[in-house]
Formats: structure tokens, sequence, C-alpha cells
């Protein structure tokens, strides 16, 4: 399934959360030779407890603005987290 995400590097931590009806993933990595792409995948698989594999960012690599290809468990429990940590 695929799911659009804003990604925000140099943060201080790694961090879910929904703004505006949008999914944000702010990550400590800087935007410097895709560490900030590589950090996204492994944040994201620890949270949602899959293979790093199972991730493919397929659009979005130079921008903030990402279409991620997840499972359909992983993409729901992903909109649940994200929705959970606003609250």
């Amino acid at each position: 399934m695929k799911v659009t995400v804003r990604a925000k590097p140099g943060s201080r931590h790694n961090r879910l959360s929904l703004e505006n009806g949008e999914i944000v993933i702010r990550i400590k990595a800087s935007a410097h030779d895709g560490k900030a792409n590589k950090e996204l995948v492994r944040f994201l698989a620890s949270v949602l407890d899959i293979p790093k594999s199972h991730i493919v960012i397929s659009s979005g690599h130079l921008s903030p603005f990402k279409r991620l290809e997840l499972p359909d468990k992983a993409a729901g429990r992903l909109r649940e987290l994200a929705a959970n940590a606003a609250a």
C-alpha cells in the first residue's frame, strides 16, 4: 500500500506525528547524502516492527514529501500510531 508522508530531517529526536491530517516523521539525521532517507526507513522498520526491506521510498528521494510502499497492515499501523501521537 502506498502512503505519503512528510519528512523533517535534522530534528532533535526521531518522532512520528499527525499534523493537519498528514503523517509527519521527524528524523535526527541530516538530509545530506541520503542519510535522512536511510534513517527514515530504519526508524519506520523499528516502529512498525517490520524488516527494512519491506519499506520502499518509491518517490520523493530529494523532497520532504515521500511516497512509501508498505505492507497493508504496516500502512494501517503507521496511520494509527501517527493519530495516537497527535492525541
